[in-house]
């Protein structure tokens, strides 16, 4: 009998949670994955992001088997004591953590010296993540480079370019390993749908926070012509924030129409793609960006930031990415989709679906995952 290694996942909030985006996203779609090579333990909250009532049908402070995983949801914060006792218990041939910051200081504290922890930073390296409340967390890297941690972690990047980010803030890590992110399969076939010229459908979908620039994106809007639909499927998170853009959406004109869909389950959000014309995510940063993939799986066109891993979509037909910068060219980008014929919007909604069928194409999962968990 084949004993399968351990591997111990440590995340703020794992499924049915949903509100904390592409990071729970990420952990679970890995977990889904290696799974039948690895027995996988997941200790997480027994809340969402955000929320102080625990989750719905959620057993707490105990082990569960979900789906072939064992996840223990646990009430009330992370303690060291805790975290010790159970990376005694479990054994682990690895201890995953899904977060740079947060509380992971603790099992970083508990595990460092094995030699076993592997750290993801899942974008917070990155200079925008870094600019909120950015005197804890330079103490804390700076704690961590300091006193020779970085040299026991493994680190996962998700791209060549988080690599770099990684090895800027930690020069003496002695491991970075390249994996990219396991998004959902794309749909095998294209959803039915038309366009008629001067009328547009968009989706937004993000947390309700700056970085994700909903403002900028209702700024767009406000000097394009035709009849234009906005659905913003967001969870909420910074209450000023989204009173802000609120009052950017009063101030539209009549042709725009704005869908407030807050909190919406990720079960819902498919029928609202699949009858859009266009996605549009204008982040500061995405080290992945779930969201944008998913709609690249349904033939959903895109139009993002160019902080993201997806690049020259207009070269691919898949979307536009644009400079944050250059109001002109995203307000530009938007009218000429607002124009666009049903013929072109078609070659565009191909080009995003090939687009995503081959970055799952040339993901080997197998390979990359198998060298992150291993020596």
């Amino acid at each position: 009998m084949n004993i399968k290694p351990k591997l111990l996942f440590i995340t703020d909030w794992y499924a049915p949670a949903f509100k904390g985006g592409g990071p729970i996203r990420s952990v679970v779609n890995l977990i889904e994955k290696i799974k039948k090579d690895y027995d996988c333990y997941v200790y997480t909250s027994n809340t969402d992001f955000g929320e102080v009532e625990p989750l719905a049908g959620i057993v707490a402070d105990q082990w569960i088997n979900q789906n072939g995983v064992q996840v223990y949801y646990r009430s009330g914060k992370m303690s060291f004591a805790q975290v010790k006792t159970m990376i005694k218990t479990i054994h682990p041939h690895r201890i995953y953590l899904n977060s740079m910051f947060s509380n992971m200081i603790k099992p970083i504290l508990v595990g460092y010296a094995s030699d076993k922890i592997i750290i993801a930073p899942r974008g917070m390296l990155n200079t925008s993540a870094l600019a909120v409340k950015p005197i804890r967390k330079f103490l804390y890297l700076w704690f961590l480079r300091t006193f020779g941690f970085a040299k026991h972690l493994r680190f996962h990047a998700t791209s060549d370019e988080e690599k770099k980010v990684i090895q800027r803030i930690f020069p003496n890590a002695h491991s970075i390993i390249v994996a990219g992110n396991i998004p959902a399969s794309p749909s095998t076939t294209l959803h039915p749908a038309e366009k008629q010229t001067g009328k547009l459908n968009i989706v937004f979908t993000g947390r309700m926070h700056p970085i994700k620039n909903l403002h900028l994106l209702l700024e767009a809007l406000k000097n394009l012509k035709g009849n234009v639909e906005l659905s913003v499927i967001a969870t909420k998170e910074d209450h000023d924030y989204q009173e802000k853009c609120n009052q950017l959406a009063l101030e539209l004109p009549a042709h725009i129409t704005i869908n407030w869909l807050l909190d919406l389950p990720p079960t819902e959000i498919q029928k609202h793609l699949l009858q859009a014309h266009l996605f549009a995510l204008l982040s500061e940063v995405e080290s992945f960006g779930h969201a944008i993939f998913e709609a690249l799986a349904l033939g959903c066109p895109v139009i993002i930031s160019d902080n993201t891993p997806w690049k020259n979509l207009d070269l691919q037909k898949a979307g536009m990415d644009f400079p944050l910068n250059n109001m002109q060219q995203i307000t530009s980008g938007l009218q000429r989709f607002v124009e666009m014929e049903n013929q072109e919007w078609q070659s565009f909604r191909k080009g995003a679906h090939d687009l995503a069928s081959s970055y799952v194409n040339k993901l080997d999962v197998d390979k990359l995952y198998h060298t992150l968990f291993e020596n």
